[in-house]
């Protein structure tokens, strides 16, 4: 982690000159926060040129713009969140932990066209529940306390399908991540 980043008058001289380029900063913490802000900024920097990038980067592309988007909606992110389409490559695991109201969401983003969910060796398909709960994936990304809870009370999966607008189409997923529905944030 870039460690720059928590320099809090680092922040606030990039959200600074952000707002000096006509960037919307939101500023005063809660759910859009500093890294709310770098995220929105990555999205409108590339939204018009990712379509040519490489697919590590529209992978982080779409997790940041997912980040973005549920984050403005209200969703509180639960999990480590990327600021840079350098970020995260070739990592494997739950790209998203939202909670809203009461109700947990666990959500892959896949940049539309390029990617889709995959199914491992052993037959397990990625966002199925066998795969959220395997190799310690969901606590991984939350830690034990919020895994707890997220057992207790269940969660719904969500696939993050995002053009290369940054325009996101969220379809709801079954235990075994079959699409169900469309679902509206």
């Amino acid at each position: 982690m870039n460690t720059a980043f928590n320099d809090s008058k680092f922040t606030s001289k990039l959200l600074d000159l952000m707002e000096a380029k006509g960037f919307k900063v939101k500023r005063g913490g809660g759910l859009l926060d500093d890294i709310f802000n770098l995220q929105k900024a990555v999205v409108n920097q590339n939204k018009n040129i990712i379509a040519s990038a490489s697919n590590n980067s529209k992978g982080a592309f779409g997790e940041i713009a997912s980040d973005a988007f549920l984050t403005e909606k209200g969703y509180a992110p639960l999990h480590p969140r990327k600021k840079a389409l350098t970020e995260g490559w070739g990592e494997t695991g739950i790209d998203g932990v939202f909670k809203k109201d009461g109700v947990y969401y666990i959500v892959e983003a896949k940049y539309k066209g390029t990617a889709t969910l995959s199914t491992m060796a052993d037959g397990t398909k990625q966002m199925s529940n066998t795969w959220i709960l395997g190799n310690n994936r969901l606590i991984n990304s939350v830690g034990p306390s919020v895994f707890q809870d997220i057992n207790a009370v269940g969660y719904k999966s969500l696939l993050a399908e995002i053009a290369p607008d940054g325009s996101i189409i969220y379809r709801e997923l079954n235990v075994s991540a079959s699409v169900i529905g469309t679902f509206t944030p």
